[in-house]
C-alpha cells in the first residue's frame, strides 16, 4: 500500500513502501527465538520505515486511486485534485525556446508556426521572425505569443497545456 503525507490539507509527498528482501526479525526476549516481523517479499510496514511523528501525518492511498503532489485531502472526502489556485500555478510563466519547439512538434503544430509567421505583413512579420528565431525563452504572457496563438487557433487552455508539457521536456 502506498501512503501520502498530508500537510495543510495537501499531498506533500507520496510514499511507496519497500518490500523486504529477507525475513526481518525482531529482538528475542530471554532464551526465546527472534520474532518474525516481516517475511521476505512482504511490504515493510510504514511504522518500521519512518518516525512516528512522520507516520502520524500520512494516510493510506486506496488501491486504484491516482494521487499527485499538491492534490487536496480531507477526512470526509478523501483525495481530490489540486486547489484551483495551485492548478493555475502549475502553468509555467515561461519555457525555453527548445522546450516550446519540442512541445509544438509533439502537438503537430511546429510546421504551422513558420507558415503563420510568413503569412504576416511587414513589419509584424520581421518582428515575429526575430522573436521566433532569436528569443531564448517564450513568456506565457507575451504579446508575441498571444498573436501567434490566435494565428494557430489555440485558446488559453491549449496554450496552458502546451506550456505544462513543454516544462516537462
Amino acid at each position: 500500500m502506498n501512503f501520502a503525507q498530508i500537510v495543510w490539507g495537501l499531498v506533500a509527498e507520496i510514499i511507496v513502501l519497500p518490500r523486504a528482501e529477507v525475513d526481518l526479525l525482531g529482538p528475542a526476549e530471554g532464551d526465546a527465538e527472534p520474532v518474525l516481523i516481516v517475511k521476505a517479499g512482504d511490504e515493510i510496514p510504514i511504522s518500521l520505515c519512518y518516525h512516528p511523528d512522520y507516520v502520524a501525518t500520512c494516510v493510506p492511498i486506496p488501491e486504484g486511486t491516482t494521487v499527485a503532489i499538491g492534490d487536496r485531502w480531507s477526512e470526509g472526502q478523501g483525495f481530490s485534485g489540486p486547489p484551483p489556485a495551485l492548478e493555475a500555478a502549475l502553468v509555467p510563466a515561461s519555457v525555453t525556446m527548445r522546450q516550446a519547439r519540442l512541445a509544438l512538434l509533439s502537438a503537430g503544430k511546429l510546421a504551422a508556426v513558420s507558415a503563420a509567421i510568413n503569412g504576416l505583413s511587414s513589419p509584424q512579420k520581421e518582428a515575429a521572425q526575430i522573436e521566433w528565431e532569436f528569443a531564448a525563452t517564450v513568456d506565457r504572457a507575451s504579446p508575441f505569443l498571444a498573436n501567434l496563438a490566435a494565428l494557430l487557433q489555440l485558446d488559453d487552455q491549449a496554450l496552458d497545456d502546451l506550456f505544462i508539457s513543454a516544462a516537462q521536456l
